[in-house]
């Protein structure tokens, strides 16, 4: 069945370019041979001509279609707006939040199909397609997970109370079901801390940051705690060993249970006197000092001391390591070093370094399969603490790592258990706790400290710093180097992306993420060759785009008049509000002008930033994350080295033009 339909964009598009994107249509159309795909991408081809025909950003492409119709008489700047068009199309389905991912992607191949058609009828310039790539979409909400504000709670909430603050945050409607689950485990968790506080969405930012902040202290307080016990009873144990009076009944317990010829009666009555006081204290020293074992290996001499000894627990622990102080170490290093679980857990002896000035921790991420490392400052109290806590564990462990010779002796937390289901050979030695064992121990001492209403994994520690961190300095790259990333600065940027961080944004904010995902870079080395047009006339033109442009983003229309304040028909004046503007292109143009334009921009805001003005900060805050956003982008891609040394070079000779537009202070405080 042939397909025929009529197109009615002469008004907006010329009669001559309607009926030439008629042809083009049909033709495309006729190359399917399923009816269904016949009225799927009709369908989608007359919404993406409506767009072009309706949306007030595409008048300048309009007028010029209107004038001429092939691509031979088409003015240089056309090709630009043409690449505009596609770009600006392909942000509009990417906020499209009544359809799926799929749904979006098929949507942009199908268009993307139908530009390819109108490049060969001369109709759109060549490249015109490519600004039409498809999207990546995560499997999970991005940034949430393994946070402290997305714990599992052991504690029901007031239902109604949690949908109210719900629906005050959405009054306007304007968050998808998927953002209400978000925002819902998110008003659970900061309720669970700070009951009927939520009263407006600062309010709840704030909450979010208060109660990251409060579960991470109460977690590293609850671990301090434990290590000054344990500090306590291990210098309590130290003092056993030096008690001659401890030292002898040990001894003479020895020769009491090992005298054939003593009747039992006068063997009870010789534990009763030996264990009378200070029996935790001389069990300690008996199997340490005299029979040299591991606790509960002899059966015999494990049954009479269960008899007579007043504190078994303390026993075992003390001679066999103790799970309260590996767990409170290992809090501590996953908390002040930022660093994965199992980097933290297989941690060796000889990774703590305090030989000296200056003591460090090395830890290996297998990950980027590199070395990371904290230098520790003794006069820091949070760094003194460490210290002290990492040399404490070390000293209670000396006994088993004496006892034991398997691979594990060298690691920094080795722990001697032997369950009674398992057979185990008599050289059952100390070994590594396994990581469901310190995630068991940390989940029982989540409910410890939060009086049993949540808990978590041991890896909620990191992503909860880093979101924290994001949260606080609201710049993906502070994340990026306390995360110890390299590359790029995808994994950081997820927890700026946390759900808590978005809502910190405003509405503008929060548009300006979702543009910068679908922005598209178009290289024009070398364009007007590849087109075919008068490289002298386009030279001029990419001139004039490049001067309509601040901080490498161009402007449709720089005296539309459409921000506040600004006036129609005169150049708009508010290019603080060029990154969240609807004029704005949605395409970055590769050029050392435009890059150089960034690099500027960016050394600018740093300076800004170095001033506190907190105001003025927070009007480029954007900004500044969109600079150092490009800047990762092009560093970190082999393919821009050369266009970066070009840029930075270019910087090196100009004067920056933003410094005074930017920097309302005298230059003498930098």
């Amino acid at each position: 069945m042939k397909v025929s339909i009529t197109l009615d964009f002469a008004d907006a598009l010329g009669s001559e370019y309607n009926y030439l994107l008629q042809v083009t249509v049909n033709n495309y159309l006729n190359s399917f041979e399923s009816e269904a795909s016949v009225r799927t991408y009709k369908s989608r081809i007359l919404n993406f001509l409506k767009f072009f025909s309706e949306d007030p950003s595409q008048e300048p492409l309009r007028v010029s279609v209107c004038q001429f119709y092939n691509q031979e008489s088409l003015p240089p700047e056309t090709e630009i707006l043409f690449f505009s068009l596609a770009a600006d199309y392909r942000h509009f389905i990417q906020q499209n939040q009544s359809i799926g991912n799929r749904t979006r992607d098929n949507i942009v191949a199908g268009i993307r199909g139908f530009i390819q058609a109108c490049e060969q009828m001369a109709i759109m310039p060549r490249g015109t397609a490519k600004m039409m790539k498809g999207f990546k979409y995560d499997n999970k909400v991005v940034g949430e997970g393994h946070t402290f504000l997305d714990v599992k709670l052991h504690e029901s909430l007031n239902s109604s109370e949690v949908e109210k603050i719900l629906k005050q945050i959405n009054a306007d409607g304007e968050y998808s079901e998927e953002d209400q689950r978000s925002i819902l485990k998110l008003v659970q968790n900061i309720n669970q801390e700070h009951v009927g506080k939520i009263t407006c969405l600062e309010s709840m930012i704030e909450l979010s940051t208060m109660t990251l902040k409060s579960r991470i202290d109460s977690l590293r307080q609850s671990s301090i705690n434990v290590i000054n016990n344990w500090s306590s009873l291990i210098e309590q144990a130290e003092k056993w060993e030096k008690d001659s009076s401890l030292i002898l009944k040990a001894q003479q317990f020895q020769v009491v249970l090992f005298d054939k010829d003593m009747h039992a009666k006068v063997r009870c009555a010789e534990y009763t006197r030996l264990f009378e006081s200070n029996s935790t204290g001389l069990s300690y020293i008996y199997y340490k000092n005299i029979l040299k074992s591991y606790y509960k290996d002899n059966g015999r001499i494990y049954s009479i001391m269960s008899r007579y000894c007043t504190d078994m627990v303390l026993l075992r622990k003390l001679l066999n390591g103790s799970p309260e102080l590996l767990l409170a170490v290992f809090v501590l290093l996953l908390i002040d070093t930022t660093a994965n679980v199992e980097s933290i857990r297989k941690l060796k002896l000889s990774d703590f370094r305090n030989d000296g000035e200056a003591p460090e921790i090395v830890w290996f991420k297998g990950r980027d399969n590199r070395f990371h490392r904290k230098i520790l400052d003794r006069k820091n109290v949070n760094d003194r603490q460490l210290i002290d806590a990492i040399e404490l564990l070390v000293k209670s462990l000396d006994f088993v790592r004496s006892q034991t010779n398997n691979i594990d002796k060298d690691n920094l937390f080795i722990q001697r258990y032997k369950n009674n289901v398992t057979k185990h050979d008599s050289d059952f030695g100390a070994t590594t706790p396994a990581v469901n064992t310190f995630s068991r121990w940390f989940t029982e001492e989540c409910l410890k400290v939060s009086n049993g209403s949540w808990s978590a994994t041991p890896k909620t520690i990191r992503g909860s710093l880093l979101l924290l961190t994001a949260l606080v300095t609201k710049d993906s790259f502070q994340v990026k180097e306390r995360g110890g990333w390299v590359g790029n600065s995808s994994m950081s940027e997820k927890y700026t992306r946390h759900f808590a961080e978005i809502l910190r944004r405003d509405n503008n904010i929060r548009e300006f993420l979702s543009w910068y995902e679908t922005l598209t870079t178009i290289n024009i080395e070398n364009f007007a060759e590849k087109i075919g047009i008068d490289p002298v006339a386009y030279e001029a033109r990419k001139k004039s785009l490049l001067n309509q442009q601040f901080g490498g983003i161009h402007c449709t229309d720089p005296t539309a008049g459409i921000q506040p304040g600004t006036v129609k028909g005169k150049v708009c004046y508010r290019v603080d509000k060029c990154i969240t503007c609807s004029n704005r292109r949605n395409f970055f143009l590769v050029t050392k002008e435009n890059f150089a334009s960034v690099l500027m921009l960016h050394d600018a805001l740093d300076r800004l930033l170095q001033s506190n003005i907190e105001d003025e900060i927070n009007k480029w805050s954007v900004w500044h994350y969109f600079t150092s956003s490009m800047i990762n982008k092009f560093t970190n891609a082999s393919e821009h080295r050369r266009l970066v040394i070009q840029a930075r070079e270019l910087m090196a000779k100009t004067e920056n033009p933003y410094l005074k537009l930017i920097i309302p202070i005298k230059s003498e405080v930098f």
